[in-house]
């Protein structure tokens, strides 16, 4: 009987971003070591609906990239007093909060892009676009 391929941790950034509205902004890196997911096939995050996350080098090239849940929360869940009446959704109006994005802490990655529908409610019916784009500095030396 053969083990499975266990992947082996390496340096990671743990990036925290808040919300508010459809400004997103980062506010903390950690550089951490960990189990990380491969990153998706070009082809998939090229076509691929939702939301996804891209790490670029220096010249614009691809380093990573992965397809995510939408952390942005322009609707909420509302459960009706009246048990006749299902879960329904509504739009959020003040949409805000806090996500965590892990990219692998390569040498070479300067640009981290979210892409996906605008940050908005009722957005799945527009196109895809890039969201925001966020300019990394280079990783220090361990």
């Amino acid at each position: 009987m053969s083990t499975p391929y266990l992947p082996l941790p390496v340096p990671v950034r743990r990036l925290t971003f808040a919300y508010e509205g459809d400004q997103v902004r980062l506010v903390s890196e950690q550089h951490v070591n960990m189990i990380l997911p491969p990153s998706d096939p070009p082809e998939l995050l090229e076509r691929q609906a939702g939301f996804r996350v891209i790490l670029r080098n220096e010249r614009g090239e691809l380093v990573y990239g992965r397809v995510l849940s939408n952390p942005f929360q322009f609707d909420r869940e509302v459960f009706d007093r009246d048990p006749e009446h299902s879960i329904r959704r509504e739009p959020n109006p003040s949409p805000r909060g806090t996500f965590v994005v892990l990219v692998p802490a390569l040498d070479n990655a300067r640009r981290l892009e979210f892409f996906g529908h605008p940050l908005k409610p009722k957005a799945h019916l527009e196109p895809q676009r890039r969201l925001a784009s966020f300019t990394l500095q280079p990783t220090a030396k361990r």
